[in-house]
């Protein structure tokens, strides 16, 4: 990401940029449904997962890519943060 641009808005930035058609451009929020609606399809959600861990520095195991967790740029920021907290949780349990 750079400095002063939330992951939300890069998302959102970067699936307008290469998945959503020019007149759907302004309708596009943390909300909108990306999946069943045909924005992104599987290997876009792939594409997704690939950003999402370049930018987070966290890594999306397999079985967490999952519609509840890409269904909307919204769950995707929301994942993102509850598995950092879970990774924190985790390296200060085991420091103990």
């Amino acid at each position: 990401m750079t400095p002063g641009t939330s992951l939300q808005d890069e998302l959102l930035t970067y699936i307008v940029d290469d998945f959503v058609d020019v007149e759907l451009d302004a309708e596009l929020d943390r909300d909108s449904d990306l999946l069943t609606s045909g924005i992104v399809d599987s290997l876009g959600v792939m594409r997704l997962v690939r950003l999402v861990e370049e930018r987070s520095g966290i890594r999306i195991p397999p079985e967490d890519i999952t519609i509840q967790h890409f269904l909307t740029v919204g769950r995707i920021c929301d994942y993102v943060v509850q598995r950092t907290a879970d990774s924190g949780l985790a390296e200060h349990s085991t420091a103990s």
